[in-house]
């Protein structure tokens, strides 16, 4: 028996009985499928082999940006690292639904037995109001944490929130902002599927971090010192690199000029009498030293992997 792509129109013949789940050449679905067919056999090397010689491109409009089937994550291989929820952080919802149902129990026996002193219709209805918001609300996160994986493979990235998985190649993901704070570093990360904040309810979310600036890295550092090579300018946010200059807000700053480093700013925040906890890039030059938010700068890394191409002795030592 023979089915038509639905896309490519090829016509896809039957073979040991089975017909492929999509054309082989266009990732497109098969018409005329029949819906009763047997299930497929486990899946060998060869066959997984074969799913990785479908085009990028077509793989990719099957899997970014909407949930994907279980076969699709198995031609990925094996993981090379699973990210999970932080069980710190479901013990802690756990513990506020039993906090919560505390409350409602307490509710509920005050309803059948009042007491000799009538409680007040306020504190009633707002006893009852945050036993149900602490045992729903956090049962909602435990289970929300529960489901919440990211596994690292060598080809791409699949996040399962739920009973939702993409599938983000590593090309696919454009930028990288990290969050740098005295306590904590956050990061969040945009992709062609949508955009994504790594928080401390991953556990080991630094580590899968730093993953996901290096295989950006990997991808964008040889195109990056080409166009450096072909005259151009990279634009990272306010900042831009070329082989002459340092463009920050718009103004050049001749390399041999500019020195950087990292550090809080010692100004007071806009408009405010408060000092920011945040972890800032110090661009010192002829004029007035520049404050930037690590966070307002994409693809920090890469940004520090070009200066070091171009311009090194005005590096900080740790960078």
């Amino acid at each position: 028996m023979a089915v038509e792509c639905a896309k490519c129109h090829r016509h896809i013949l039957e073979t040991d009985n089975r017909l492929p789940p999509w054309c082989p050449s266009c990732g497109g679905d098969l018409k005329g499928a029949a819906p009763d067919m047997a299930p497929a056999p486990p899946r060998t090397d060869a066959t997984t082999a074969s799913l990785r010689t479908v085009p990028a491109a077509a793989l990719e409009s099957r899997v970014e940006g909407r949930p994907v089937r279980l076969d699709d994550i198995d031609s990925l291989g094996i993981p090379e690292r699973v990210y999970r929820g932080s069980i710190v952080r479901q013990l802690l919802c756990w513990l506020g639904t039993l906090i919560g149902g505390a409350f409602l129990a307490l509710i509920v026996y005050i309803t059948f037995h009042p007491p000799k002193k009538p409680v007040s219709d306020a504190a009633y209805y707002g006893l009852t109001g945050f036993g149900l918001i602490a045992a729903f609300g956090s049962t909602y996160f435990a289970l929300k944490f529960r489901g919440l994986t990211y596994l690292v493979f060598a080809d791409a990235l699949v996040r399962r929130d739920g009973g939702e998985s993409t599938i983000i190649r590593w090309e696919n993901v454009r930028q990288v902002f990290e969050k740098v704070h005295l306590g904590y570093i956050n990061y969040r990360v945009v992709a062609r599927a949508g955009e994504f904040e790594l928080t401390g309810d991953i556990a080991g979310h630094r580590s899968l971090g730093t993953t996901i600036e290096d295989r950006l890295l990997a991808h964008r550092l040889p195109a990056a010192l080409q166009e450096l090579e072909q005259g151009h300018t990279v634009p990272f946010g306010p900042l831009a690199v070329s082989r002459a200059a340092l463009w920050c807000d718009g103004q050049e700053m001749a390399w041999h000029t500019v020195r950087l480093s990292t550090g809080l700013k010692p100004d007071h925040a806009h408009r405010t009498t408060m000092l920011s906890n945040m972890i800032h890039l110090h661009v010192h030059s002829n004029g007035p030293t520049v404050y930037l938010e690590i966070e307002r700068i994409p693809n920090y890394r890469l940004f520090v992997e070009l200066v070091r191409h171009v311009w090194p002795q005005c590096l900080p030592d740790e960078a």
